[in-house]
């Protein structure tokens, strides 16, 4: 018996969007070296595709290794590759790149594509799973520490690329032909990762600034001892965020700040770091207290001391409104008012603060009580006793009443009222009085004075004889 077999056959075929070639497990496995998977992956599960060959073409960037070399290498350990479709060619490292500063170019040959003439069927059928069939496994190695903070920015070249680029182009068996299929970066030749190389958080820096200034001005200047390039410095006021600037390479300044607690925190690729210290600035303004006592005392009198507690200045200008007599010092953040007031009245002084901030007067009132006085007699009499006397008046000031009379004539008193001391009564005894009436209550020793003359009464005594005598005779005086 014959059995008959038809066999179906579908050419492999690929489209654009039909495979992916990408770079994965991008790491740094020492200070110097990254290393990589190269995978390709088909992208429909419903047709074949066959690898053929892969030129290879990829830029990354030349600060990493800043004045060093760099060495590619690779490894077929893993590859899903046929054997004899591994890559054979020694990758080639060209920098500088013309045209394209800062760029390293990194080429691999493809391999010659067996068998000769190629045919389907003779290619590696590659993995619709997962990231695909493993190709090789790259080194990329540095002579000199990768630069710290920086990434490679590894990326594939177009596969219409043109030189001094180097074009990626990957072959497949295609209907029994070797066919190039375009390729183009980010849409079917993808890097996954990028990893900060050498991540080194920040140089700490001393936050320079502070102190005190017056109330109302700019504030002071805040700002750092240092700084690094490709670094962000914020600054924090009390925590909260006021300003950033990017490094330099040289000290930085954050401008005047007013009054608070400032912080830095310098933030680069491999994250923040609190900077060294704080600056902290204070807003001031002189400041007095009011007195410690509003007197009022008597003209010449020892004023006790009256003071005034200040801050922020260094002295005081001159006091102004004092009596005579008095004066004001100022030392250790006080003001002392002292002396013997020689003149009365209500003083209300001022004084003005000097150095610190703002414009402060001390201020307060004395009030320096005058003598008292007494004005002379209004009439200086002179009567017969037993007569009524004449009410004699003194106008008085300062004083509120009178103490005891001395020396008026009996029958005579002397009494106060408003300011008018009234010296009235009967005098029953004769003779020359110079009296003396002390005023009290008030500032001073002080006497109303005056004299009253008091005249007896008229006497006539008995005869010197009682005489006889004739008519006409001469009498015996």
């Amino acid at each position: 018996m014959v059995v008959l077999m038809a066999l179906s056959i579908t050419p492999a075929r690929a489209d654009v969007d039909d495979y992916v070639l990408s770079v994965r497990n991008l790491t740094q496995t020492t200070a110097s070296t990254l290393e990589f998977d190269l995978y390709l992956l088909d992208g429909d599960n419903t047709q074949t595709f066959e690898f053929a060959a892969l030129q290879l073409g990829m830029l990354l960037n030349s600060s990493i290794y800043g004045s060093g070399t760099l060495t590619v290498t690779y490894s077929n350990t893993g590859s899903g590759l046929d054997g004899d479709q591994q890559f054979v060619n020694i990758p080639g490292v060209v920098a500088p790149l013309a045209g394209y500063d800062g760029k390293t170019l990194i080429r691999l040959m493809p391999n010659s594509i067996p068998p000769v003439p190629p045919g389907a069927g003779s290619g590696t059928v590659i993995s619709s799973m997962g990231y695909g069939t493993l190709l090789a496994h790259f080194t990329i190695e540095s002579t000199v520490s990768f630069t710290a903070n920086s990434r490679a920015g590894l990326e594939f070249c177009s596969g219409a690329a043109v030189s001094p680029l180097y074009p990626t182009i990957l072959y497949s068996y295609i209907n029994g032909d070797n066919t190039p299929l375009p390729v183009t970066p980010g849409v079917d030749a993808i890097v996954d990762g990028d990893p900060l190389l050498n991540a080194t958080l920040p140089v700490i820096f001393n936050v320079t600034g502070g102190g005190t200034y017056c109330q109302g001005d700019d504030g002071l200047p805040v700002g750092l001892d240092g700084s690094e390039l490709n670094t962000t410095y914020t600054l924090y006021r009390n925590s909260l965020e006021v300003s950033d600037l990017t490094g330099t390479g040289n000290p930085l300044s954050f401008g005047n700040q007013t009054a608070g607690i400032y912080t830095v925190i310098a933030t680069n690729e491999a994250g923040d770091q609190q900077m060294n210290g704080t600056a902290e600035l204070t807003a001031v303004i002189n400041t007095v207290t009011p007195p410690s006592s509003s007197p009022t005392l008597c003209i010449n009198t020892p004023l006790t001391a009256i003071t005034h507690a200040t801050t922020g200045a260094t002295g005081i200008g001159t006091a102004t409104g004092l009596p005579g007599g008095v004066s004001a010092s100022w030392v250790s953040n006080t003001i002392t008012i002292s002396g013997t007031p020689t003149a009365s009245g209500i003083f209300s002084y001022t004084i003005p603060l000097t150095g610190g901030c703002g414009t402060v007067n001390a201020t307060g009132t004395i009030t320096v009580t005058a003598n008292m006085t007494a004005g002379p007699a209004s009439t200086t009499p002179t009567l017969c006793i037993n007569t009524p006397l004449t009410a004699i008046t003194h106008a008085t000031t300062g004083a509120t009443g009178i103490g005891a009379a001395l020396n008026l004539p009996s029958g005579v008193t002397a009494s106060w009222a408003s300011n008018t001391i009234t010296i009235n009564g009967t005098p029953t005894a004769s003779g020359i009085f110079n009296y003396t009436i002390p005023l009290t209550g008030g500032c001073g020793t002080v006497n109303a004075t005056g004299t009253i003359t008091v005249t007896a009464n008229m006497t006539a005594g008995p005869a010197s004889t009682t005489p006889t005598l004739c008519i006409n005779t001469p009498l015996t005086a």
